[in-house]
């Protein structure tokens, strides 16, 4: 084994004696393809040479599993958890049959000051490095998923309804041309085609009325029909309710009936009632149209689009805009907000600074499955700005709470990560401001504090 050792790079420069004090705390193990030696979460028991065959490190987040890294004959994995005391980070499977060397845990006491130690703190420091790209890569894409997902789930409803709308529509302005023609053929004086061409542009120009709640509604239905149905006019039950929607009551139709020809009275209502439809048609295609820019607005404002990365913000419009982009989770969620409006504007890398707003609203969201309270308050005093978040969710579990800044760290099914090391890094390192929370059930506090005048 000496010699097989000697013909590993690793090991190739190591003293005799050093190489033999190795051997005597490490162990053979045969793994058969498709055999874990540890998994994501796992106590670390050692680190492991692999002497031949194949490795797959690998990582669930998200629900999915990455691939970080295939190491083969030669290399060495595990060192990262041995080295800080932290539980195993990621998994390692065997893709052929493999055989390893392990040391456990203790060598690393006894090589301390030796060449062993410090090609394992580089090649940990290395590791490190990598798998943070990789995951930071990940969590981008994740997050551009999310945002994905997210603003086509938003926009799916106003879409739909303008799609709606533009199918009726035609089939809509088809029978008011025919209704409008046909009231000519009742013989209608100059005052009653006035009266009914008044009556429509109102109804055109007029905003949407507030509406009625389901009783009054159905009270105001229900006189209508009986009105309608007493003066023999069809369909009565499709005039009604666009009526009573409009808030026109008896008393206008009471009105065209004291001024039209009876025989026309018919024709003037159906003519209203088509009217009425169109009117909500376009008001459908209105406020879909609306909604939908203010979605793409909002997208703009959260990720800065076009924008320089550092940019001179109302850090209120930030959080505003990944509300925006988060409605589609907030649910049964009800905000509060307390903001102080005095506070001035501050150079920031604004867009990170919404992936902090991001993580930590995702984060709230995810405690409070039910529902809940979700607060954001704001302060600006000693040169920052604080804004302090609070959700009445159930909590971070007192056992783990020193573990959640913690890079890959996550209390999540299949390994969605909390996502507070990227959120601690950008405020703390990127702005230099800090990141605390407290937290018990019912009630969890992250305060942020961010400089008013951000140092470069």
């Amino acid at each position: 084994m000496l010699e097989r050792l000697r013909q590993i790079p690793l090991f190739a420069q190591f003293p005799q004696q050093e190489l033999e004090i190795l051997l005597k705390q490490s162990q053979i193990l045969d793994l058969a393809a498709g055999e874990f030696i540890f998994h994501d979460g796992d106590a670390p028991t050692g680190f492991f040479v692999i002497l031949s065959g194949e490795l797959e490190i690998s990582k669930v987040l998200g629900g999915q599993t990455i691939i970080l890294a295939n190491e083969g004959t030669g290399s060495f994995v595990g060192e990262i958890s041995i080295l800080t005391g932290q539980r195993r980070t990621a998994s390692a499977r065997a893709t052929t049959d493999t055989q390893l060397l392990e040391f456990h845990a203790q060598v690393v006491e006894s090589v301390r000051s030796t060449p062993l130690a410090e090609l394992l703190l580089s090649k940990m420091a290395q590791r490190l490095r990598d798998t943070e790209a990789h995951i930071s890569q990940q969590e981008k894409l994740s997050a551009l998923g999310k945002l994905a997902a997210g603003l086509a789930h938003e926009l799916n409803n106003p879409a739909s309804a303008n799609v709606r709308a533009a199918r009726q529509i035609p089939g809509m302005l088809s029978d008011l041309q025919r209704l409008s023609f046909s009231l000519h053929d009742y013989g209608l004086t100059v005052e009653q085609i006035a009266l009914l061409d008044d009556l429509g542009q109102q109804l055109i120009m007029q905003p949407a009325p507030e509406p009625l709640s389901a009783l009054a509604l159905n009270d105001q239905e229900a006189k209508l029909l009986d009105w309608l149905d007493d003066h023999h006019i069809a369909n009565s039950w499709k005039i009604a309710p666009a009526l009573a929607a409009e808030r026109l009551g008896v008393d206008v139709l009471e009105m065209l009936a004291a001024k039209l020809p009876a025989e026309a009275l018919p024709a003037a209502l159906h003519w209203i009632e088509n009217t009425l439809t169109m009117i909500g048609l376009a008001r459908t295609v209105a406020q879909s149209a609306t909604r939908i820019s203010e979605m793409i607005q909002a997208v703009k404002a959260y990720t800065y689009m076009d924008e320089a990365p550092i940019q001179n913000v109302d850090i209120h419009d930030g959080i505003e805009s990944t509300l925006a982009v988060l409605t589609h989770r907030l649910g049964k969620i009800t905000i509060q907000r307390a903001y102080d409006r005095t506070c001035p504007k501050i150079s920031v890398y604004a867009s990170e600074v919404n992936e902090v707003w991001t993580k930590l609203f995702e984060n709230a969201i995810d405690a409070m499955p039910d529902g809940g309270t979700l607060t954001i308050q704001s302060e600006c005093s000693d040169n920052y700005v604080y804004i302090e978040i609070i959700d009445t969710g159930r909590g971070v579990p007192a056992e783990v709470q020193s573990r959640i800044f913690e890079p890959f760290f996550s209390t999540k099914p299949m390994g969605t990560g909390l996502g507070l090391d990227i959120a601690r890094r950008i405020v703390v390192d990127r702005h230099h401001g800090s990141l605390r929370f407290t937290s018990k059930q019912g009630d969890t506090h992250f305060i942020i504090a961010l400089p008013l005048v951000m140092e470069t």
